[in-house]
């Protein structure tokens, strides 16, 4: 039986059939763009000898079902069709035959772009990916001028690689072509039923603009009535469009006010630039020197599922002309991954001693508190922020920082205060910083938010660590602790 195409994937065929090119995708959720690429990129596999095709997906699950799907393609071939398949991995489709290979993997695994030529490459939901570019940029170089590259995704904010990708690819600034499809082009994305006399005013503009049917109106009402009854603030009802996009514009605006300044992120934004040195996989901005103070915000994630995020500070306080004091947050270093508890506990442990035994501030929430554990009982780390009211400053015996409705508004003060004279050259940070949304009064991350919630955590535990100044508080151990 043939793949019968629909017409998003009729409307891409033409230029991703040809060999060559390079092509970012900007489509909805669920219209077959991957179905189809890897139907495309089989297919090359199986019939040109010396042929290597790769398939990066954002997380595990879906490589397999990307997996299945090859598996299938293969299963349902005639057999005199069917060359003879081995595996060299369990990802890897290998067509001895032929010399060719198909292989479908991960980006969290980092294990793509060295080795021999590859000849189709496919990025799926690249704007997902924890670090892009560094599976990207040396993939860039094994693919030769007439092999293919194909980034796809659904938008994810603004502030990505994929955003940016894309948005250059439009203006016709590189050697990417850019295309776009908009949900209502699939026609699966429709109810039926009566038709419909209310319109508000944003459906009377689509059905104009865009010749929409009371159908795909009613369509677009169910979703955004589902992902309305997700959370208590209503707040996922705004992710319809990032999921579906009818334009190419809106659906990389940020739902909601961004929550810090724009202006500010501008300015950092334009300061970025990648990290000098390293400190084991920590990325470095600024080596440690004796004559300052270190803390390390931490929040720790959940093993392979989420990630774990470690941001080093110190802090100055210049006093200005009038003789007001304004302090200053300095970014040093970065160490973000897929850590499990154990993990996250060392290298917190390993970037304190690194920046001159600086302060350890852990998230105390949830699998937080296995972090603290590890950091308390199995490294006997002597320098740990312990717990203050941010109403009356008493200090308490607990370890680590308790994130909750009280003290998130308060996270967001202290960083909005810090943020004018802040000096951060981490783009992965400040990205994150503009993830942070304020919709109906909550705040809510638009993507990745560990970096963002570590350097939260330094901020408002900064009182641990001297100033130049003098000391701001006390850690709140002994000499003999």
């Amino acid at each position: 039986m043939p793949l019968r195409l629909n017409p998003i994937q009729r409307r891409a065929y033409p230029y991703l059939v040809k060999p060559g090119g390079r092509h970012v995708l900007l489509k909805p959720a669920q219209v077959g763009m991957s179905t189809f690429v890897i139907a495309l990129f089989f297919v090359d596999t199986i019939t040109t000898p010396g042929t290597t095709s790769v398939i990066v997906a954002h997380e595990e699950f879906i490589t397999q079902r990307l997996l299945q799907r090859a598996q299938f393609y293969y299963d349902m071939l005639p057999e005199q069709f069917r060359p003879v398949m081995s595996r060299k991995s369990a990802n890897e489709k290998f067509f001895p035959e032929l010399n060719s290979t198909l292989y479908i993997g991960t980006a969290r695994a980092h294990v793509f772009g060295r080795g021999e030529p590859i000849h189709n490459f496919l990025g799926d939901e690249y704007a997902f990916w924890p670090d892009p570019e560094r599976i990207l940029v040396p993939t860039m170089q094994r693919v030769p001028p007439a092999g293919r590259i194909i980034i796809q995704s659904t938008p994810n904010g603004k502030d990505n690689g994929f955003a940016h990708l894309y948005e250059e690819a439009t203006k016709g600034n590189s050697v990417w072509e850019s295309h776009f499809f908009p949900w209502f082009e699939h026609p699966e994305y429709q109810m039926p039923g009566d038709t419909l006399s209310d319109l508000d005013s944003l459906e009377h503009l689509l059905k104009v603009q865009h010749g929409l049917s009371d159908n795909q109106l009613r369509w677009r009402r169910h979703k955004r009535d589902e992902l309305r009854g997700l959370r208590q603030e209503g707040t996922s009802v705004f992710m319809f469009d990032q999921e579906f996009p009818s334009d190419d514009v809106s659906c990389f605006l940020a739902m909601g006010d961004m929550a810090f300044d724009p202006g500010t992120m501008d300015r950092l934004s334009a300061s970025c630039v990648p990290a000098p040195f390293r400190h084991e996989e920590a990325l470095v901005w600024e080596k440690p020197e004796t004559k300052y103070d270190y803390i390390i915000g931490v929040d720790p994630g959940q093993g392979r599922q989420t990630r774990s995020a470690l941001t080093t500070w110190r802090f100055e306080v210049d006093k200005g002309e009038d003789g007001r004091e304004t302090t200053k947050a300095i970014h040093c270093a970065t160490w973000v991954g897929l850590f499990n508890e154990e993990d996250t506990a060392r290298k917190a442990v390993s970037l304190g001693h690194y920046f001159n035994g600086a302060v350890i501030a852990p998230e105390a929430n949830n699998h937080g508190i296995a972090v603290v554990t590890e950091l308390k009982n199995v490294h006997r780390y002597p320098s740990l922020y312990m717990r203050r009211d941010i109403v009356d400053g008493v200090q308490s015996l607990n370890i680590g920082w308790l994130t909750d409705r009280k003290t998130k508004p308060y996270m967001v003060k202290e960083l909005r205060t810090l943020l004018p004279t802040m000096v951060c050259k981490d783009a992965q940070v400040i990205a994150e910083l503009r993830n942070q949304r304020v919709v109906e009064g909550n705040l809510v991350s638009e993507g990745l938010g560990d970096l963002f919630m570590a350097s939260a955590v330094a901020m408002v535990c900064r009182s641990s660590i001297p100033v130049t100044r003098g000391f701001a508080g006390t850690s709140g151990w002994s000499e003999n602790w």
